[in-house]
């Protein structure tokens, strides 16, 4: 629905409106008040906005800063993640352990499901379990 749109009010609704109006509407201005509240507006428009300079300082700021910290530098060696093989540990479980291993049902042994595992899972999981 528009806003210049008519619809078909009930006496209620009307009466509701034009109450509506009565109370919060902005009231006609004498001419004088006109001219300067349209000169106020027309100075603030054409004004220049004194918050663009820092925020644009800024955003370049950070994006040099983003980019300094994420870019490889000349010269140095690319990283590149290194597999470390999980070593066994001799202490009690931790509870997330004990729900990762699991009777197998067949022999009565606990089975280790880290150990099925991928191995970039099991790396994750030796970082995530210490194991």
């Amino acid at each position: 629905m528009t806003m210049h749109q008519t619809t078909n009010l009930t006496n209620d609704e009307a009466t509701f409106v034009r109450r509506l109006n009565a109370a919060y509407g902005v009231g006609p201005m004498e001419p004088a008040a006109r001219v300067a509240f349209d000169q106020r507006l027309e100075e603030r428009l054409t004004r220049p906005s004194r918050l663009r300079p820092p925020l644009l300082v800024a955003t370049t700021a950070m994006a040099a800063l983003f980019l300094w910290g994420v870019l490889p530098r000349p010269g140095s060696v690319a990283r590149t993640p290194q597999a470390t093989v999980a070593a066994t540990r001799a202490v009690e479980p931790t509870a997330l352990e004990e729900i990762l291993s699991v009777d197998d049902g067949v022999t009565g042994e606990a089975t280790d499901f880290a150990l099925a595992l991928p191995a970039d899972y099991q790396v994750l999981a030796a970082d995530y379990l210490g194991r």
